[in-house]
């Protein structure tokens, strides 16, 4: 019921009283976004550890000959590096990086919904209803999804700044997942 005092307040919601958030999903307590927060961060501390030896290596290192017209590369345009490189190298630059990204957080992902940021933070990633998120969702809907997004001109950019601030929805629920029906719960 809107405050009578104030005709520009928004209308409350019958789940939540007195404009609380809900704490719990059917799959246990709904992690904080502090929680969630710092796992991001140190998801990608850690795989920024080990994917960017990789995609250097990949990418400029050994199976990348210097550009023939180094005026080729612009540092205003970061896809001026993808342009200057072959075919082998540029599916190695975005090959390598996930198959990393696979190796870190796979097993982790398919037994508990966790990457090692969740996993240290206590949180994981389960269905909606409760249930255990699938491998395949997690991996294609959650994450494969968003990654091809990301590489969208504008667009990426767009959707890479609206999905984490949508966390600060009452259901606390980023973008990512609502497309993968997921939630981010206490382990």
């Amino acid at each position: 019921m809107p405050d009578a005092a104030n005709p520009y307040a928004s209308p409350m919601s019958e789940d939540a009283p007195d404009g609380a958030e809900p704490e719990y999903m059917l799959g246990g307590r709904l992690a904080g976004r502090g929680q969630r927060l710092v796992a991001v961060i140190l998801d990608g501390i850690v795989l920024n550890v080990v994917m960017l030896p990789l995609y250097y290596y990949f990418s400029f290192g050994y199976f990348q000959p210097p550009p023939e017209n180094p005026e080729d590369i612009n540092p205003f345009n970061p896809w001026s590096i993808y342009l200057a490189m072959g075919p082998v190298q540029l599916v190695l630059s975005f090959v390598a990086p996930l198959a990393a990204y696979l190796l870190v957080n796979g097993y982790l992902l398919h037994a508990n919904g966790q990457t090692v940021g969740k996993k240290a933070l206590g949180i994981k990633i389960v269905r909606k209803d409760g249930s255990k998120a699938e491998f395949s969702r997690l991996i294609f809907h959650r994450y494969l999804l968003l990654w091809i997004i990301g590489l969208i001109p504008f667009v990426g950019a767009l959707f890479g700044l609206l999905d984490p601030l949508m966390i600060f929805r009452k259901t606390r629920y980023c973008l990512h997942d609502d497309i993968a029906d997921t939630v981010v719960v206490e382990a």
